[in-house]
């Protein structure tokens, strides 16, 4: 897991972010219009600054000038006195001179020629491995800018990343998202050697790691310092925004201490002992960025070491692996998968299952296709196995079911403008328990995703859940969900709720399952910053004999950036779980301090 980290980066191109080479000379014939080209094509190229150019009026040799533009923008032509030039291409120009001098003329016929255009400086600095002065000598777009800067460091931000293009009434500003423009192959962004632009990346709000809804449906989002306290939130894996072209390694490491109020997670009013837990925790993650190809693999384990109850230590252990690939410019294929070896069952957050001290194995995997059906309208299918797998010889886990499933998930979106989109949801998934119960549940719906700012986004969807389940009947319920996401340059608040049928891998039955999130980071100051997270979930029953469940999680950090490798981090992760049966209420509190450390390098 990722933890939140302030980094910035400001790009200034003093002439141009993007600009052109000097070109061969281009002229403009007044009786012939050149054929549409691209961006890159000589007739659309505008003047700037600096510029060489040769002015031709036929059959005035006196009003025929060799110029150079001028810092201010302009020229200065015989009969017409100074003229715009900056921003205009050889033939708006041309036809500029041509209006000025119908005065003077008699149908003047005028000829613009781009002799030679000044080369374009761009002075990049900020969270690049190289900052400074780079020179421009090709048609280049905003990403091949910061590779030419040496690419940007791991922990530099990129998700709000700011054009800034001055034009005759003020400063535009455009938008630009590195982990889009990287998965479009670098979407071009082509100012004129007369519009110089700004490109800036503002502090960063965080490295984040998405979070899936597995069969576990995992709620929460920390940061990387919980895992050394035996966090309850299981790392997902998914594409790193911030990862720059090729492959990264970032070897890492946190040791911590703490106090565990409850080691056995008993509840009711068995004895609870507490101890001293001290945890080694080593992590890697590789990252690749290519074209067309992005690839992550990430190991999270932990040594955990009571000081009395030494007979509990444990290794925990998680990994994941994501993979996307572009087949085509429209089609694109995933794969990704979690493993998670944990010794409670509170850690994985399974769904409708008691918090018990045993051994358990979860394994999740989706693959699938991603498509562009047309400009507007894309679709995303894929199939989906889960394994839960817990130590039966454990005390009270013998009531525990193992089980795996398989499914199959489809997603239509259609944007109706930039901001709005309908989008309508499928899941269909057929679980197998340890005792040869079976289940088949189903959840629909339709919604809207709203783009409320740059910075909020809304989104919320009805449907109808369907459970078939063996010797019982099919039973059918509402499902929705809704949720509000606000991301700023250094604080976010991401609040979601849930309701649908799940399987229940605890007593064995299918569950109506309600789900709250809420998580916040802040900073709370240059080098510190503070991030919170809690969930709450409902379990009611859909067959006969099974027990409803309310079980509640919170988790926070404060930490402290010694350096930009180092974290120094207090922390706190508490449980709370009720099952209406004698003894069935349970708490467990832990607290502690660490040390992480981790450093991404380049591997070449």
């Amino acid at each position: 897991m990722t933890h939140t980290r302030t980094s910035h980066l400001i790009v200034v191109a003093i002439a141009a972010v993007c600009w052109f080479a000097p070109r061969p000379a281009v002229a403009t014939e007044p009786d012939k219009k050149p054929a549409p080209q691209g961006p890159s094509s000589p007739a659309d190229y505008r003047i700037g600054s600096g510029d060489k150019l040769r002015i031709e009026v036929y059959k005035e040799q006196q009003l025929s000038q060799s110029v150079q533009v001028r810092p201010d923008g302009k020229v200065t032509l015989p009969l017409v006195g100074d003229i715009e030039a900056t921003g205009h291409t050889p033939i708006e120009l041309r036809d500029a001179i041509t209006g000025a001098l119908k005065e003077y003329v008699t149908n003047p016929t005028v000829t613009v020629i781009v002799v030679e255009t000044m080369a374009a400086t761009a002075y990049i600095i900020g969270e690049v491995n190289h900052p400074g002065a780079i020179n421009l000598q090709a048609p280049v777009t905003v990403i091949q800018a910061l590779a030419m800067a040496g690419g940007l460091k791991d922990f530099a931000n990129t998700r709000n990343i700011r054009i800034l293009r001055k034009r005759r009434l003020g400063m535009q500003l455009i938008p630009f998202d590195y982990k889009e423009a990287s998965q479009s192959l670098g979407m071009p962004v082509y100012p004129s050697p007369a519009t110089p632009s700004w490109c800036r990346i503002d502090r960063g709000a965080a490295m984040t790691r998405p979070l899936a809804l597995t069969l576990t449906a995992a709620l929460l989002w920390g940061p990387s310092a919980a895992r050394a306290q035996e966090s309850n939130f299981t790392p997902v894996p998914g594409t790193n925004p911030q990862a720059v072209p090729g492959w990264t390694l970032t070897p890492g490491v946190a040791v911590g201490t703490g106090w565990d109020d409850n080691v056995l997670v008993r509840g009711g009013n068995n004895e609870t002992p507490n101890d001293v837990l001290n945890t080694i925790a080593p992590r890697a993650t590789v990252n690749f960025t290519g074209r067309r190809t992005e690839l992550a693999a990430n190991y999270d384990g932990a040594f955990l070491m009571y000081r009395e109850l030494d007979q509990l230590d444990s290794y925990d252990q998680r990994a994941s692996f994501y993979a996307h690939r572009m087949l085509t410019k429209h089609v694109a294929f995933f794969v990704r998968n979690t493993t998670a070896f944990v010794p409670t069952t509170e850690l994985a957050e399974f769904v409708a299952v008691p918090f018990i001290r045993t051994g358990s194995h979860l394994e999740d995997l989706h693959a699938g296709m991603e498509s562009a059906l047309t400009k507007f309208t894309s679709l995303s299918a894929s199939y989906n196995f889960q394994l839960v797998d817990f130590n039966q010889e454990a005390p009270g886990a013998s009531q525990l079911q193992d089980g795996h499933s398989h499914g199959a998930s489809v997603t239509l979106r259609h944007m109706l403008n930039a901001r709005l989109a309908l989008t309508g949801d499928y899941q269909y998934q057929h679980a197998a328990l340890r005792d040869l119960q079976q289940f088949d549940i189903s959840n629909s719906g339709f919604g809207v995703d709203y783009q409320v700012d740059e910075s909020t986004h809304v989104f919320a969807s009805a449907g109808i859940s369907r459970l078939g389940v063996t010797l019982f009947e099919t039973r059918t319920g509402p499902a929705w969900r809704m949720g509000l996401a606000r991301s700023l340059s250094t604080a976010s608040v991401d609040v979601h709720y849930s309701r649908s049928f799940v399987p229940s891998y605890g007593f064995g039955g299918t569950m109506q399952n309600e789900e709250a999130t809420a998580r916040v980071r802040f900073p709370l100051g240059r080098r510190a910053y503070a991030s919170t997270a809690t969930s709450w979930r409902r379990d009611e029953p859909l067959t006969l004999g099974e027990i409803p469940l309310r079980s509640f999680w919170v988790e926070g950090t404060v930490g402290y950036s010694a350096t930009p490798w180092v974290r120094i981090e207090g922390f706190y992760a508490g449980t709370h779980q009720v099952i209406r049966r004698p003894g069935g209420d349970l708490d467990r509190n832990r607290a502690g301090i660490q040390v992480v450390t981790a450093r991404p390098m380049r591997i070449h």
